[in-house]
């Protein structure tokens, strides 16, 4: 009887073999790969943000950021879209300021270039701690494939020096 039921087993295994074997298959493509230039006094780090694609800081001048990309094809896939950068931008603006109640927002920035869209805009708010101001650089960046979060920031005694800096990074960003 236990030979009867193994050898039922192996069949059954073996057909189901033969199924899978001519099942047709396809390559996918896994992750995304995007460039960015960062300043030489910026160093790779991790632990900033779980969710970024890269993250960088120098401590000796007080600096932190990360980017965190956003694959236009998976969101269509969770039914999120975004109609343009100045959506995008929107949101990430008001899902960073959410709640936080000293805050002052300077001009949105616009600029375009060789078919990438970029919206940036300085929030400065105190330190909890100290009570220094903090200056983020809060950006997007709009490629035909992906959107991109950039959040940077520093105290803002040294931001003017360094903002260009800032600016570069989030206009060099390509696929």
């Amino acid at each position: 009887m236990n030979l009867k039921i193994f050898s039922l087993a192996c069949l059954l295994a073996l057909q189901l073999t033969h199924i899978n074997a001519q099942s047709t298959s396809r390559d996918e493509i896994g992750g995304h790969s995007y460039h960015v230039v960062l300043p030489d006094y910026l160093k790779r780090t991790v632990g900033i943000n779980a969710s970024a694609s890269i993250e960088f800081y120098n401590d000796s001048i007080g600096v932190a950021g990360f980017m965190i990309d956003d694959v236009k094809a998976d969101l269509g896939r969770a039914d999120i879209t975004f109609d343009n950068v100045q959506v995008y931008f929107e949101t990430f603006l008001l899902d960073f300021t959410d709640g936080l109640d000293t805050l002052d927002i300077g001009l949105i920035e616009s600029k375009s270039v060789d078919g990438r869209n970029f919206r940036f805009v300085d929030v400065i708010l105190p330190d909890s701690e100290t009570g220094e101001k903090i200056v983020y650089f809060t950006a997007v960046a709009e490629t035909h494939q992906c959107f991109y979060k950039v959040l940077i920031w520093c105290e803002q005694n040294q931001y003017q020096t360094i903002k260009q800096d800032f600016v570069d990074l989030l206009l060099s960003v390509h696929e």
